[in-house]
């Protein structure tokens, strides 16, 4: 993990480029049900979504560390 004035750059780069993976590419957006974010399941199933680019089922709590998780959840 980087240190110094750029830190908090490089930790949201982190969570882009992980959300970026879980979405699969082509700038989708990784999506999941809150229930399934606090019990951490893939959603089997997700509303549609005006997001023109589309949007995935993915296990979004993969996004952030542990402590942030656990602070949203």
């Amino acid at each position: 993990m980087a240190h110094g004035s750029l830190a908090g750059l490089e930790f949201q780069r982190d969570m882009e480029r992980k959300a970026y993976e879980l979405g699969g590419g082509g700038m989708r957006a990784p999506v999941q049900r809150l229930t399934d974010f606090v019990n951490q399941k893939k959603s089997g199933s997700v509303p549609s979504s005006s997001y023109r680019l589309g949007v995935k089922s993915a296990v979004c709590h993969d996004i952030y560390p542990q402590p942030i998780y656990n602070a949203l959840s």
